[in-house]
């Protein structure tokens, strides 16, 4: 027999099937398994009862206990080893205490508003006042959208880490940072933290912010402007909603009584052998009042979170920014409501600042059925409601002036009377950016 026969026998096993398998496959099918039994958590209840072994400090102490006693009671020796332990967790505790009382921190960002998805320039001014140099540095906190007490260890590595500053100076760092999420950056108060020289433990002191940075959501681009908005004067702003006798021209049509002569569409006339009219944008801007649904029926998820703002209510910030933005860019005066709070109108450039700052800061909140009523109420104008698929069934019928935006999926858009029917509904959350426009442009009628 061969050595390459002798070396395929060893490295395959036949089955009943006659069918072969390397030795490989089973020790890769016993690795995965051997590695789940490891890292499964049998017993989650003890875990507040364990979870304190995983800081050094404590297995530390544990070790200068255990070699104390072996020294008292077995050999003195060991007790050489107990007094090196001691230093270790002194110099482990003393040394990040005493270095960040040293520091003092300034913390900037250069803009005053952004996007997501776009980076935004941060700098972090740091002064160490002692003679010896500060190292092991790393910005905590104010930058990750879920970051909690609880999580401090497991969200550590989302923070900055920093070179060494050296002693009696002043430092200061640069770095891009690019938003995941709208809000208003550092979210949480930034903290400056080190556990040098062994990470036994680590000392901390807040950041002095210069400025925040108001983050809004990602651009979602819509064209056109429903057909029910309603229609005001305006003097500096043509619509090609309504003939006039100025802007573009829209079309033509028969003479009536009364029409301009300076209106009359000469060749047309000439080939139709009667009076043609031309007919021109008139000075006008569409109206729309757009109304957030953030109330905290609507969004019961958000109930646990410490934050305040869940995955539906992002989902209805996204959709009612991008209505705003585009709404503003076709010059249209939108106005605003969000919650109970007062409604912001307006149609010019820091209006429409101060409304987009308001929908990105804004956040899930109480409000009862009075006040939910009054914040829906028509005034006349076209409302567009902003709402998910349970604050859909919490609106009546009858409203023709109501148009619903419903972000939610169709298993909770069950047909029933007494529920309202969405003007737009995204079905696939996960695809906003890409479904609200083809939905948006459907309504308008644009081609």
């Amino acid at each position: 027999m061969s050595i390459a026969s002798l070396s395929g026998t060893v490295g395959a096993s036949n089955d009943c099937s006659g069918r072969q398998e390397p030795v490989s496959d089973y020790m890769t099918a016993l690795l995965h398994r051997v590695n789940e039994a490891l890292n499964s958590d049998f017993c989650p209840t003890m875990n507040r009862w364990v979870y304190w072994m995983k800081e050094p400090i404590w297995c530390l102490a544990m070790a200068v206990g255990l070699s104390a006693a072996v020294g008292v009671f077995v050999n003195l020796q060991v007790l050489f080893l107990t007094g090196i332990l001691c230093v270790l967790a002194i110099m482990g505790t003393v040394l990040p205490w005493l270095t960040i009382r040293g520091l003092t921190c300034h913390l900037s960002i250069d803009q005053q508003r952004g996007r997501v998805g776009q980076p935004l320039l941060v700098r972090l001014r740091i002064c160490n006042r002692y003679p010896w140099p500060a190292w092991g540095l790393s910005l905590v906190r104010g930058f990750h959208a879920d970051w909690d007490e609880s999580s401090r260890v497991a969200y550590r590595n989302a923070g900055v880490s920093l070179a060494r500053v050296p002693g009696w100076s002043t430092l200061e760092f640069t770095w891009t940072f690019v938003p995941t999420s709208h809000g208003q950056y550092p979210l949480q108060a930034p903290e400056l933290e080190t556990g040098f020289p062994f990470g036994f433990v680590r000392c901390a002191c807040p950041i002095m912010t210069e400025g925040r940075a108001t983050v809004w959501p990602a651009l979602i681009s819509l064209a056109g402007i429903p057909d029910s908005a309603t229609v005001i004067c305006h003097d500096d702003s043509p619509s090609d909603r309504s003939v006039g006798e100025f802007g573009d021209l829209l079309g033509t049509r028969f003479f009536r009584n009364g029409d301009s002569l300076r209106r009359i569409h000469w060749a047309q006339t000439a080939r139709q052998q009667q009076l043609i009219v031309c007919e021109r944008q008139a000075m006008a801007r569409s109206h729309v009042r757009l109304v957030v649904d953030l109330s905290a029926a609507s969004h019961p998820e958000c109930g646990a979170r410490m934050s305040g703002r869940g995955q539906s209510a992002d989902l209805v910030i996204r959709a009612a920014s991008g209505i705003c933005e585009s709404l503003h860019r076709q010059c249209c005066r939108t106005e605003l409501q969000i919650g109970t709070e007062a409604p912001i109108s307006g149609d010019t450039i820091p209006l429409f600042r101060r409304q987009m700052d308001a929908l990105a800061t804004a956040e899930v909140h109480e409000a009862d059925d009075e006040n939910r009523s009054r914040s829906g109420r028509s005034t006349g104008t076209l409302t567009i409601l902003v709402t998910t698929a349970i604050g859909l069934s919490r609106q009546s019928v009858g409203r023709r002036d109501l148009h619903i935006v419903c972000v939610g999926e169709d298993a909770h858009h069950k047909q029933t009377c007494g529920i309202a029917q969405p003007w737009i509904r995204v079905t696939d959350c996960t695809s906003l950016t890409e479904q609200l426009p083809q939905l948006w442009k459907g309504v308008c009628h644009v081609g």
